[in-house]
């Protein structure tokens, strides 16, 4: 099997125009606390989370290098809610926008006429999984949802115009189209796309439990599973993986 070393520098050869590589010894070396000196340079050597907040803190790396470097494998997540109508799950995916691991928030963009505001305004709880296939970790994020939309006057409304103001136009125009994401319509082509800033919203989520699992390429009995809660001052726990 291809070492994870083999794997990294395959990888950022491919995107050699990304700064990947940086940030991603980051996360490794909170996983492991170690590095060997190849004579060419620096090489991360990845172990097994020896350490529950080294194991939490690679979490957030993750998160952070998916919003800060172009092309991350991370940025696109799955999110999850529960359609209040049919108590089922619906899942999607969607593009992390903002981390910030100060408040334990997660930012993403909706259009406020599809069904996911629907299904948060009728309870604000999601789920959030990603994997991180450079360093075979899997993050489990429960959350809390707050839309943030200029139609709410208890919301920082600046805090949309600028975040709006950000996109570029071609991604505005996914925010108003015409009929809403999810009717049925005739034709394939029977829509229209308009951008507007009053479909556009905030999906500030708000982590409140982070499951994670790391899954050794080589080794089972090296696999590692950790819970962290935040009501419990993100101290952790080792969990069976």
């Amino acid at each position: 099997m291809m070492s994870i070393y083999s794997s990294l520098k395959k990888f950022t050869c491919r995107r050699s125009r990304f700064n990947v590589l940086e940030a991603n010894y980051i996360i490794s070396r909170n996983l492991s606390g170690c590095t060997t000196n190849t004579g060419v340079g620096t090489r991360n050597i990845i172990q097994p989370p020896s350490c529950l907040n080294s194991f939490w803190e690679s979490a957030w790396n993750i998160l952070d290098n998916a919003v800060s470097t172009r092309g991350s494998s991370t940025r696109y997540v799955n999110f999850a809610t529960i359609d209040s109508y049919t108590n089922t799950p619906e899942a999607r995916i969607v593009a992390l926008q903002h981390v910030n691991r100060n408040i334990d928030r997660i930012d993403f963009y909706a259009d406020m006429t599809s069904p996911k505001v629907h299904q948060i305004q009728q309870n604000k709880e999601g789920a959030i999984t990603l994997w991180d296939p450079l360093f075979f970790i899997q993050s489990r994020l429960s959350v809390k949802v707050d839309i943030l939309h200029l139609g709410d006057d208890n919301c920082d409304k600046d805090v949309v115009k600028e975040a709006w103001d950000a996109l570029p136009s071609r991604i505005q125009l996914c925010y108003g189209a015409n009929p809403h994401p999810g009717a049925q319509i005739d034709d394939p082509s029977n829509f229209t796309k308009k951008a507007n800033i009053m479909n556009f919203c905030i999906f500030a989520c708000n982590v409140y439990k982070m499951d994670l699992v790391y899954l050794d390429p080589e080794d089972r009995m090296r696999d590692r599973r950790a819970l962290y809660l935040k009501s419990e001052n993100w101290e952790g726990k080792w969990l069976s993986p």
